[in-house]
């Protein structure tokens, strides 16, 4: 019987197959997993490396930091025993990734470390969005838009449809991932587009993570 985790770091509904799979079948496996669950956004896939590191690869071989930290808390739940400070390694993102996990009570909490060797405005692209400019966050294997809904209306029921608007009027189709991020003073309303299955999913914020078990 094949198996994934129901992850649910920061609203950002994620699976995770535990079970060993052809890297061909991912985008197979998991539009099977979102289509019979509507709740799953993404799926990632758990593999291990020679050097016994774990490594998350997610379907559209994209970088995410929300399944990241999840796949930590993970990690600790499952895997590691009395260790909660380790590293991993993620599709779309070379350097191996810093995990610091706590639990509290039933929770799991996790932060990561993402190691960057260059300025930070090198990763910045300006552009030109509706005679507003915004900035484009280009980071390995996801690159992020980000709108100031005092400019830009944010719309939960046509933000998909407007989000593949603003990806296509930007030029930024072809990239692997892009999240299109409507923010105010205390909250944002991502959603995120990966090229390699097609997918687009909006990203409702809460604040922790939880980790259930379910069979398909």
């Amino acid at each position: 019987m094949k198996e994934y985790e129901f992850l649910n770091p920061s609203g950002n509904i994620t699976a995770l197959v535990t079970k060993d799979v052809p890297r061909e079948n991912y985008k197979e496996i998991s539009q099977k997993i979102m289509k019979d669950d509507p709740n799953i956004e993404q799926v990632g896939f758990l593999k291990k490396n020679s050097d016994s590191i774990y490594r998350l690869e997610m379907a559209g071989g994209e970088f995410c930091g929300n399944a990241s930290r999840a796949f930590a808390c993970f990690l600790v739940k499952e895997k590691y025993v009395n260790t909660n400070k380790f590293e991993i390694s993620v599709t779309g993102f070379d350097n191996l990734i810093e995990c610091n996990v706590e639990k509290r009570g039933e929770d799991y909490f996790s932060t990561i470390d993402l190691k960057f060797f260059k300025p930070i405005n090198d990763f910045i692209e300006n552009k030109t969005l509706n005679n507003q400019e915004i900035s484009v966050v280009h980071l390995q294997g996801i690159s992020h838009t980000f709108l100031d809904q005092k400019k830009f209306k944010f719309d939960k029921d046509n933000c998909m449809k407007e989000a593949k608007k603003i990806i296509q009027e930007l030029n930024l189709i072809n990239l692997p991932a892009v999240g299109v991020i409507w923010f105010n003073e205390n909250q944002i309303n991502p959603v995120v587009y990966v090229k390699n299955i097609d997918s687009y999913f909006l990203i409702i914020s809460i604040v922790h993570t939880k980790i259930y078990q379910i069979h398909f």
